[in-house]
């Protein structure tokens, strides 16, 4: 049975770079190894996916369900919601490749996260322990590197990526 807080990732398979043949150069204007692959690579144009996120049981992937998101793009969005959290109790941000707003709010314990469900006719809101939140930002930094890298093994060594992994707990 899955937990009522949640994030799964699935490749989307359209996506060229789940491939072991994947050329990035298709995008880049000159030759760049796989270990200076800037981080615009990652955030616009590569690792798409369809995402599930659900907290406190609600799902709040509506957004996402049309079109697929760069798996960094999203961990990212959590990632400085989590540090807005933690710093001011609230934050309003976005993923990079769309106009959707997302809403995070801390009050005491509980985390909460609001977005216009379809066709922006009515809120989707769903929460969860503020630990249970914190936790579950940093274990999608881990996994979507570990998708990223499973499917892709030369990325290990791209500095940009090993500075994510590297990434201290709560930043």
């Amino acid at each position: 049975m899955l937990p009522d807080t949640f994030v799964t990732f699935t490749p989307d398979r359209q996506d060229p770079s789940w491939r072991g043949d994947w050329d990035p150069m298709t995008r880049l204007k000159e030759p760049t190894p796989f270990q200076d692959l800037p981080q615009s690579v990652f955030i616009w144009y590569y690792f798409q996916v369809r995402v599930t996120f659900r907290v406190g049981g609600v799902d709040l992937s509506q957004s996402m369900d049309g079109v697929p998101v760069s798996i960094l793009d999203f961990v990212l969005m959590l990632q400085a919601a989590k540090a807005m959290l933690l710093r001011d109790g609230s934050a309003e941000i976005g993923l990079s490749d769309r106009g959707d707003q997302w809403w995070f709010a801390r009050h005491d314990e509980l985390v909460s996260v609001r977005i216009r469900g379809p066709l922006a006719e009515a809120w989707v809101e769903g929460s969860c322990l503020a630990e249970e939140f914190e936790q579950l930002v940093d274990i999608c930094l881990a996994d979507a590197l570990r998708l990223m890298f499973w499917e892709q093994p030369a990325l290990r060594q791209n500095t940009y990526l090993q500075t994510l992994a590297r990434r201290p707990s709560g930043s």
